[in-house]
Formats: structure tokens, sequence, C-alpha cells
């Protein structure tokens, strides 16, 4: 309610000062009310809407935490140019001879470096980037405006004032009226059409107070300035358009971001009117003012230049260290790193070149967050670049992937190189982060950036697959360990499973690691049978609806258990699917035909042969021929037939070797 209060009475306090601010216009140009209200518009209406234009000003000024020290400095402005007019006309205006200068003229002049200070302090809260160069605008739009205006005004106004204390007063006028003219020219050459209302107002403003004053000036520098006209409204005019700007705020001020050909427009302009001038004096000699002026101006282009060459060979170098640098650690970058590795192969010189892989990184950062990740790396990298520093540079190529460029000899070639992979360590109670490696010394065993990555990467991975493998096997044993501790009865069975699928995955064309989790898979696709209780895994006749239902969740109990090792990843997706069925009818999520993974498809077939040739509580086992033909007879429907004949031919040929 405050606030909407608040609004009402500033739009009716606005709505009678423009009221009055009309008058004046219609008085002034067409004679609106006669001669009889000329006292009263000439006097008390003009110094009441300079007057009101303050006092709205400074309630702004005082009511406003935004910006409050530009809004007070224009306030206080506003309020010399009022007092300076009241002045005049309450004592000076009946004298026959007016003090030359007087303090109204001090009241009037001050209102310049006030409004100049509001300015300034507006700029440096709107405008990004406001560094030394950029304010050095404004001394090069001052210069140059300022000798623009003592070439065209400070002849005639010496030539018409009387002694140095008028003289100096007469210009110091034109003197004010040019900085504010610089400054609206120094604003709107830097940001154009993004310094908003606030800006084209104040520019509004000034503008009308330098037009006006010049145009004053010029009259009585001639004799033909005439009280009562169509000017005289300017002033008014001018100074509510500065205090229209001081409420004019928006809810969050806005941001002038200084980029590009905006950066040019000030100095350039300033350097072609300082130019011009001094070209000018040459052939027609121009006030010394304006000389001097111009010579300021092309002086400040000049140091503007130098600011700017700093400025952007500054930035040339932060690009550059940022173009080479990995912004998480610090260290360098891949083009560093390439950069780097090409000259050493230049210069022949021995050097160990180590690619390091993190192990265990991603399941760290997949527990603790990316955040904890990125802490992580931050301080691997500094123990890396901390360890490789007696005998050469690290770098991050990207992701948990290090490297590291050695100047080596026979004699510190393995301390070297267990020093960087010991700085790849960090061990917690649930975690454990180390390092692959693959090294490659140069240029004895490579020639090119491109041989010395291949091989480096062929060995990182197969110390990679070895430490898995290891890892794998570990976790692979134990849970065999614990499944047979509970099942004992289920050794024969897992073995003969996983040699049935060994078997049948060479005859598809499986090997190495895809050869080893078909494998893994075959023996562990029961570790799910651990959450069964006894009562359901024993039951000797055939199980509920409830009680089926209970067993089918095992494969994804088992793919759980064996997801949580990070190097039986492969096989847990194995065991997820080794009880689909070929025609989509399966379990856990009923895929079909070569959706199933090819080793899932194996495992099917070789767990359904060994379970109808093994006894059970419930039946007697089939003859494996019986089986053969079961399995040819579910071939298309629960199982895939390529996997069917190649078991069949599998078992066949088996049995053959047997004989």
């Amino acid at each position: 309610m405050r606030a909407r209060g608040s609004l009402s009475i500033r739009n009716g306090f606005e709505l009678l000062l423009l009221a009055g601010l009309a008058f004046h216009v219609l008085h002034t140009g067409l004679g609106l009310g006669g001669d009889r209200v000329d006292s009263f518009v000439n006097d008390w209406l003009y110094v009441g809407l300079l007057a009101a234009c303050a006092v709205g000003c400074l309630a702004r000024a005082l009511t406003t935490q935004r910006e409050r020290a530009a809004w007070i400095a224009l306030a206080l402005a506003l309020v010399s140019t009022a007092l300076g007019d009241a002045y005049f006309t309450l004592v000076l205006g009946g004298a026959d001879t007016a003090p030359y200068p007087s303090l109204a003229d001090a009241a009037w002049l001050a209102f310049y470096p006030l409004m100049y200070v509001a300015v300034v302090l507006l700029l440096e809260s709107r405008v990004e980037n406001l560094n030394a160069s950029v304010r050095l605008d404004g001394v090069i739009a001052g210069a140059a405006v300022t000798g623009l205006g003592a070439a065209l005004m400070f002849p005639r106004v010496v030539d018409s004032s009387g002694d140095v204390a008028a003289t100096a007063t007469n210009l110091a006028y034109p003197l004010g009226d040019l900085l504010l003219l610089a400054a609206v020219v120094a604003v709107y050459g830097l940001a154009g059409r993004r310094s908003g209302l606030v800006f084209a107002l104040l520019a509004g403003g000034m503008l009308a107070q330098v037009v006006v004053d010049f145009v004053y000036l010029d009259r009585v520098a001639a004799g033909t300035w005439v009280d009562g006209t169509l000017w005289d409204s300017l002033w008014p005019l001018g100074a509510y358009l500065l205090a229209r700007a001081s409420w004019t705020q928006p809810g969050t001020a806005a941001r002038i971001d200084l980029r590009g050909r905006s950066l040019v427009v000030v100095p350039a302009l300033g350097g072609i009117t300082a130019t011009a001038l001094l070209v000018t004096d040459h052939f027609h000699r121009l006030h010394l003012a304006a000389v001097a002026a111009a010579a300021v101006a092309l002086a400040a282009v000049l140091v503007r230049l130098a600011l700017t060459f700093r400025e952007n060979g500054r930035i040339l170098g932060d690009v550059k260290l940022q173009a080479l640098t990995d912004a998480l650690t610090g260290l360098g970058n891949r083009r560093s790193f390439m950069r780097d590795l090409s000259q050493r192969l230049e210069s022949e010189a021995a050097t160990l070149m180590v690619i390091l892989d993190l192990n265990g990184f991603k399941a760290y950062n997949d527990t603790y967050g990316h955040p904890a990740g990125d802490s992580l790396l931050r301080r691997l990298g500094a123990r890396l670049e901390l360890a490789a520093a007696p005998y050469g540079i690290a770098y991050r190529l990207g992701g948990d992937e290090f490297c590291v460029l050695l100047e080596v000899d026979g004699s510190n070639a393995e301390t070297a190189l267990d020093a960087v992979a010991s700085a790849l360590v960090e061990e917690g109670d649930n975690f454990s982060v180390a390092a692959s490696f693959g090294a490659v010394l140069l240029p004895d065993e490579a020639d090119t950036p491109s041989e010395v990555l291949s091989l480096a990467d062929q060995r990182l991975y197969a110390q990679k697959r070895t430490v898995q493998s290891s890892e794998g096997r570990q976790t692979l044993d134990a849970l065999l360990r614990v499944l047979l501790e509970r099942e004992p009865a289920l050794h024969g069975h897992m073995r003969e499973v996983g040699e049935l699928s060994r078997t049948i995955g060479e005859h598809l064309g499986l090997a190495g690691a895809g050869l080893e989790q078909l494998a893994h898979a075959a023996e562990l696709h029961d570790i799910g049978k651990l959450a069964i209780p006894d009562t359901i895994l024993h039951k000797p006749g055939p199980l509920t609806t409830d009680e089926l239902a209970y067993v089918r969740k095992h494969a994804l109990v088992g793919a759980r258990i064996l997801g949580a090792a990070p190097a039986l990843a492969g096989v847990a997706d194995l065991v997820h699917s080794s009880h689909e069925r070929w025609d989509g009818g399966g379990y856990p999520e009923g895929l079909a035909g070569e959706d199933i993974p090819l080793g899932a498809r194996i495992v099917a077939v070789c767990d359904a042969f060994d379970a109808m040739t093994t006894d059970r509580p419930y039946r007697k086992a089939m003859s494996p021929e019986a089986a053969l033909k079961e399995l040819r007879r579910c071939a298309g429907t629960q199982f895939d037939p390529v996997v069917v004949d190649a078991f069949c031919a599998a078992w066949n040929g088996r049995r053959v070797a047997a004989a």
C-alpha cells in the first residue's frame, strides 16, 4: 500500500510539473496568456519549474538505494541551478547593474562538475570492462569536443567580454557545456542503443542545456538575445529530462558490456576531430584553447593506442595460456602435450613418454558425485606435477587420463616411472583409485607422435586388461566360493555349464575378453539364488505361482551382485539376460531375438541342456539324445536356432572325440 501511495504521489507531482512546463512552452512560443502573465511565467513559473525538478530528483535520490551517489550528484546539480535562478530573480532581478560574476554564476557553474560526477558514477555502475583505456575515451571525447566548441565559440565570447573576470566567467559556461556534450558523445559512442532509457534521458537533458547555453552566449555576444522566447523553455525542459532520468530505474540495472567496434568509435572520432582542427589552424588561425584541446585529444589517442596494445597483449597471453592449460588441474592440456611431444621427437633427446589412466575413478565419481570427482582429479594432478617435476612435465589429456614427458637415462627411468605411477594413487574406506600406464622410450621406440601414442595406448590397455582380469578373477573366485558353500550340489552344474558355454562360444567365433565373460557368466548365472529361501529352492514338488515369481527374480539379483564389481560389469549383463527367450516370453525384460546378448543366449541353451540331463527331486534326468531333441523342438521359440545348431554340432563332436 505504501509503494502504491508513493507511486500515486509521484505521478501527480510529475503531471503537475508537465502542465507547468507545457504552459511555459505555450506562452514563450505562442504568447498564451498575453503580456499580463509575462512576469509570472518568465520569473516565478520558470524558477518554480527548476525548483520542482530539483526537489523531485533529490527526493528520488534520498529514497533509493541503487546508484544513490550518482542520483545525489545529479540532484545537487539541479538544486544548484534552481538556487542560482532563485537568487538572480529575487536579489539581482531589480538591480540596475548586477555584479559580474555573481553568486548566481557560482551556483550555475556548480551544475557542470556535479553533473559530470553523476554521469561518471552511472557509467561505473552500469558498464562492464570500464578499464583504464575506456576511461581515457572520456578525456579524448572531452578534449575533441572542447577543441571544436572553442574554435566556434571562444573568439566571439572573448571579443564581447569586458574585464578578465567577465571573460573567464563567460568562457566557463561554454567550457562546461562542451564537457557535458563530450559525456554524451562518450556514452553513446561506447554503448549506442544499449545505453538504455536512463542515459537517453540524461543525454536529452544535457543536450537541451548545451544548445540553449550556446544560443544564449552567441546572441548575447551579438547583442540580439531577447528574454521570454521559446529558447528560455529549453532550460526547464532540460532540467525535467534530467530529473526524469532519476525516476526511471529498472528493477535490475542493466549492465552494458563493451566489446568489439564500440571501443573504437570514441577514439576514432576524437582523433579525426583533433586532426581536422590542427589542419584548419594551419590555414586559418583558431583560438589557442581550440589548438591546445586538439593537441590533448591527439596525445590521449596515442596513449589510448598504447594502453589498448598492452591490454591486447595481456589478453593474447591469457588466451594462449588457456589454450595450453587444463582448466581443472592447471596442468598442460592435450594441445600443449602434442606440441611438446613434437619438439622432443625433433630434439632426439632421451625421453620417457608415459600415458596414465585411472582405475576405479568411475566408481568413485558415481558414488561421491562429480564435484568430489573433480576435487580428486585436482589432488592427483597436483601430486603428479610434483612427482614429475625433477624429470619433466605433467599433462592432463582429458577425463581421467594423464601423461608425462620425462628426461631420463638408463639409471633413473624406472625410478621416474615408479614416482609418477605412485602419485596417482588414493585410497579410502570404500574406494581405491590407482593408475595403469603405458610407457614409450623416445626416440628409440617410435619416430612420430601418432606412433608414440599408438604404442603407449597398446601398452596401457594391455596392462589395464591384466589388472581388470586379475581383479575380476579374484571377485569371481570369492563369489563362486560363497555360492558353493551355500549350495555344494551346484558345483558340477556350474562347471558343466561353464565348459559347455566356452565350447559353444568358440564354435560361434567368440574369443578373448568376450569368451572369458561368457565363461564367467555361465559359471555364475545362478549366483542370484543366494537370495532364494531354502524352502523354495529345495521344494520337492512344483512351485506355486508366487514362488515361481520369487525364483524369477534371481537373474536381477545376480546381475546386481556382479555389477557391484566394475571388473564384472560385462558378466553381470549376460547373467541379467540369461533367462530371456528367443520369442520374447522370457524374463526379466522380455527381450527377443538378437536383442538378447549372444553370450546370454548361449548360457540359456547350455543351462537348459544340463538341467534336463541332471536328476531333480521331482523328476529323473533325460538322456542326452532326448535333451538334444528337446532343444531342437524349442529352437525358434525358447532358444536361438543358431545357438542350438552349434550346441548339437559341438555335443556330437565331443561324443565322437570321447569314443
